[in-house]
């Protein structure tokens, strides 16, 4: 929050110096949600966007892009209902279909990266990149997914002969989150078509 507010006041002063008048009215600081987002964005006569539904990249806290990608999704999606006054749940859930769609699924896999990036160390990226576990396009796409898990059991296997206990770790890691990405993918994919079987699907998530 310091930092912040050291760079507004500069920007001030600069904006000062070359004539451009103007005064700050208000100002305040709040956390940054880094996490998926929220299972659900809207309620009877309620729409959430930006940092309020956590719609943030976990990966690294973008959040400005996001925040005006979602406000254009909602307008989008609801602008016809709105006008008509349709603002209950069961008129606004297409909002959360199409984000779901869209950016929901990416956010909660960019979520388990994010984690996996936390728990593995420099030299364990290094070593998946050189035994071919990893490449440059699944870091660019962040699509683990795509983790060829038949390469992996190999050099599992390889284990005892040239690698480390330190590499079995980290094949246990990228394991883990190669099957939680598909668990999440399933779950999205089973994403309620209607507000009323909602419940339902938290709990299956959460079961």
């Amino acid at each position: 929050a310091r930092m912040a507010r050291e760079m507004s006041r500069r920007l001030s002063s600069s904006k000062a110096e070359k004539g451009v008048g103007g005064k700050v009215l208000n100002s305040g600081w709040g956390s940054l949600p880094v996490r998926r987002s929220l299972e659900s964005l809207v309620y009877d006569g309620f729409v959430m966007i930006g940092d309020a539904c956590s719609t943030t990249v976990p990966l690294y806290g973008e959040g400005i892009g996001p925040a005006m990608y979602s406000a254009l999704l909602a307008a989008e999606a609801l602008g016809d209902q709105v006008k008509e006054g349709r603002v209950r749940l069961k008129h606004l859930w297409d909002f959360n279909l199409t984000y779901v769609d869209l950016e929901g699924r990416r956010n909660a896999k960019l979520d388990v990266f994010r984690m996996l990036h936390q728990a593995v160390t420099n030299e364990e990226i290094s070593l998946a990149m050189r035994k071919h576990l990893l490449d440059e396009r699944m870091f660019v796409n962040f699509n683990f997914e795509e983790m060829d898990e038949g390469k992996i059991t190999n050099v599992v296997r390889m284990v005892p002969r040239f690698l480390s206990g330190k590499a079995l770790s980290l094949v246990r890691k990228l394991l883990l989150a190669k099957g939680t990405m598909e668990k999440v993918n399933s779950l999205y994919e089973k994403y309620p078509r209607e507000p009323e079987k909602f419940e339902d699907w938290v709990s299956s998530v959460y079961s």
